[in-house]
């Protein structure tokens, strides 16, 4: 007669290699269908893009890609606006040797500050004047802080 403890441990031992095979298949299945899924995210837009904070982020992105911050752009805008580094940097909250660094391609400007270099580019006279006024950038700063261009070499 077979021991009885042997013969239960054989039981055992059946049902769980059956209980493994099933649960393996069922995880194959699993990792199929999430492939699939992850196969169909890639060739659809994600729907976080769909949401319209992310398209106003979309359009901001965009909108810094077609402002180009290179240091001659930023110095052609200064010049353009006729201001010294100093004012210039008054007008953005930043410092001078921020703005020097700028324009001699030391630094680049963050995210915030091409929003405001691109603000600054579409600005009339009157508006710049009144932003001057407000940030009580004088005409005082201009002629302590000349462009080095304007100097003459002796």
């Amino acid at each position: 007669m077979p021991n009885v403890q042997q013969v239960l441990n054989e039981e055992i031992r059946r049902l769980a290699r059956k209980e493994i095979k099933t649960l393996e298949a069922q995880i194959a299945a699993l990792k199929k269908r999430v492939a699939a899924l992850e196969k169909g995210l890639k060739i659809q837009p994600s729907a976080a893009e769909q949401t319209p904070a992310a398209e106003s982020a979309a359009a901001e992105q965009k909108a810094e890609k077609t402002f180009s911050c290179k240091a001659k752009r930023i110095k052609a805008l200064r010049l353009k606006l006729q201001l010294t580094q100093t004012q210039f940097a008054k007008l953005l909250n930043t410092s001078p040797i921020t703005v020097c660094h700028w324009e001699n391609g030391k630094n680049v400007p963050s995210g915030k500050m091409k929003e405001r270099l691109q603000n600054l580019r579409s600005i009339s006279k009157k508006e710049l004047n009144r932003l001057l006024a407000e940030k009580e950038i004088t005409a005082k700063e201009t002629k302590q802080a000349q462009p080095a261009e304007n100097q003459e070499i002796r």
